[in-house]
């Protein structure tokens, strides 16, 4: 083998490495990002993965292009809608929602509203399915992979009040994720009304939305214990127009969609 060629061979092996460790770099800071759902700096990303500023921000900027990664107003980096998305594409076909999406299309049809399922992650709620009536005229916000504060839905508060059993609990996760953002005049925003109203939900097993996310939007919320007795796998909910279906009604009806519920997958629900 000649000089010319070992150069060119040597060259071609340094760039591969150069492409691997890059390539390497930019998985280690996804993966990372997934453990601060609050986002995160780029100097504590850079010490935690032991690299250089640089480097980390060569490997966000790819991560931005590619929609997967996004950066907030304080500069901090969070995964993106684009991730979520893909994610959730592959996770709508998994067996969780293979299941649960049959309740929610009978749930819509029979209320003639939306149908969602959603799992708590850390003060927030991620939507993993939604069903719209057939005859739907107006597109709720909602959409698959998004997420909304826990405190104020009720997705949310029907999977904090098992996760916040008690007034200290409460009160560790209002200090930790508050001030509770204010959506509408009808929103809970502290301590001591948030852990009424997530007692009130585990004494009758469901919870509710009076507008306090939306102006306009009501919902009834019921956990889903699918894999536990004593902590929900997630929650669905029935979302609707508080001027076509007020809450009282929609309360009311409580009982038809713990039927359809049980119908379709058994007794997991209070």
């Amino acid at each position: 083998m000649d000089t010319a060629t070992r150069q060119t061979e040597s060259e071609e092996t340094a760039a591969d490495d150069g492409a691997r460790n890059g390539a390497d770099r930019v998985l280690a800071t996804l993966r990372l990002l997934g453990s601060f759902p609050d986002g995160v700096g780029l100097n504590d990303l850079a010490k935690r993965l032991n690299s250089p500023k640089s480097s980390i921000h060569r490997a966000l900027s790819a991560l931005r292009r590619a929609g997967l990664v996004e950066q907030d107003r304080d500069g901090k980096y969070r995964l993106g809608y684009g991730f979520l998305k893909l994610a959730f594409s592959y996770y709508e076909e998994l067996d969780e929602i293979g299941r649960i999406r049959p309740v929610l299309t009978e749930l819509a049809g029979r209320f003639g509203e939306t149908a969602h399922y959603a799992v708590l992650d850390g003060s927030e709620v991620v939507y993993l399915a939604k069903v719209q009536p057939a005859e739907a005229r107006f597109q709720m916000t909602s959409v698959i992979g998004g997420r909304n504060p826990a405190h104020c839905t009720g997705l949310g508060k029907t999977l904090l009040a098992y996760s916040l059993p008690d007034r200290p609990a409460v009160d560790e996760f209002v200090s930790r994720f508050g001030p509770l953002e204010r959506r509408t005049e009808h929103t809970i925003v502290t301590a001591a009304d948030l852990h009424r109203d997530l007692a009130q939900i585990r004494a009758r097993g469901y919870g509710t939305d009076r507008e306090e996310s939306e102006p306009g939007i009501n919902c009834l919320a019921l956990p889903l214990f699918l894999t536990s007795d004593s902590r929900p796998d997630g929650a669905i909910s029935v979302t609707a127009i508080a001027q076509r279906f007020p809450l009282d009604r929609l309360v009311a009806a409580v009982e038809d969609a713990r039927a359809i519920v049980r119908k379709k997958l058994g007794e997991v629900t209070r």
